[in-house]
């Protein structure tokens, strides 16, 4: 990001007045694409490394690649700073929804680390859970509504579109991770385990339907996500194991007990795994958590809730 600043690649729509010579518009986009790009793998870097902190929006004066149309009208420069609540948010292009999608995984990272410092007392006092919690959730409901009309099967944004539901969905649920951590600040908070335990197997059991619907185990479309593997898999294995988590909670009687969920819960952990699988591409750091899926898996009933022989005794007399 050092090197894109020295660029002045943040400086594309602060550097435009009226007194300027013509621009090569090609130019222009090329350079605003790679700022975008590059901030989005620096976002990444920040959901794995606590000290590489996302970077403040507001120095930031480039404007997301939108897709205006010639009968939009007047066409407005939309900056990350007002994305979520922008009038014209829909328009904005799969590389922009990717963008936010990126930057809302950093902030949700960070406010679950935040809210761990809190609670163990080594963090700032007044942290502001809610609000950080509310911010998050307005994104990922802007990031969703923007690609509820969309394919992810045609177009040539495709994949793109799949790599930021799946980031998104990736993001809540560590949102919700995050809220379990806040119920240890007070015992009257204990109901909210449950419920987020159910909100985050929900946005895990959307990330399935998002890879099914996208068909990216089809042999044909596996090269492309595997050579995202970087970015995807990271989502996908939170999933796996928050699903993991909950399962085993349930068996155990804590949590929510969301018994009636196991099955469904059992075929997302399938095509999620089958997915880290396919798309691993050597990352190592990932093997654990898949065997522990699979063994868990293998040897777990999931939803076999009455005996084999339930309604087959009849009362005698």
């Amino acid at each position: 990001m050092q090197l894109i600043r020295l660029l002045e690649l943040d400086n594309i729509d602060r550097r435009k007045t009226q007194g300027d010579p013509p621009q090569n518009l090609q130019k222009i986009h090329e350079c605003r694409n790679t700022l975008w790009i590059a901030y989005a793998f620096y976002c990444h870097a920040s959901t794995i490394f606590s000290r590489c902190e996302p970077i403040d929006i507001e120095t930031n004066h480039t404007a997301l690649p939108c897709d205006w149309t010639e009968g939009d009208g007047d066409n407005p420069q939309i900056f990350l700073s007002e994305a979520a609540t922008h009038p014209k948010s829909n328009k904005l292009s799969s590389l922009a929804i990717f963008v936010l999608a990126m930057r809302l995984a950093a902030f949700t990272e960070q406010h679950h680390r935040m809210t761990e410092e809190n609670v163990s007392g080594r963090g700032a006092p007044d942290y502001n859970f809610c609000l950080a919690h509310e911010r998050s959730e307005n994104m990922i409901g802007m990031i969703l509504s923007a690609l509820s009309g969309c394919s992810l099967q045609t177009g040539p944004d495709k994949e793109l579109r799949v790599l930021a539901l799946v980031v998104t969905f990736g993001a809540r649920i560590t949102l919700y991770k995050a809220a379990i951590v806040n119920v240890k600040k007070a015992s009257f908070l204990g109901p909210v385990v449950g419920e987020s335990e159910k909100t985050g197997v929900l946005a895990a059991n959307a990330m399935c339907d998002v890879l099914l619907q996208a068909e990216v185990l089809n042999p044909a479309h596996v090269p492309v996500y595997r050579a995202m593997s970087v970015i995807i898999m990271r989502p996908l294995a939170l999933a796996a194991k928050f699903q993991l988590s909950v399962v085993r909670n349930s068996a155990q009687g804590s949590g929510m007990g969301m018994y009636y969920m196991n099955r469904e819960i059992r075929h997302s952990m399938e095509v999620i795994c089958g997915a880290m699988e396919a798309f691993q591409e050597g990352m190592c750091q990932y093997d654990a958590g898949i065997r522990e899926c699979r063994e868990h898996m293998e040897r777990g009933q999931f939803g076999n809730r009455f005996s084999t022989d339930f309604g087959t005794k009849r009362v005698s007399g």
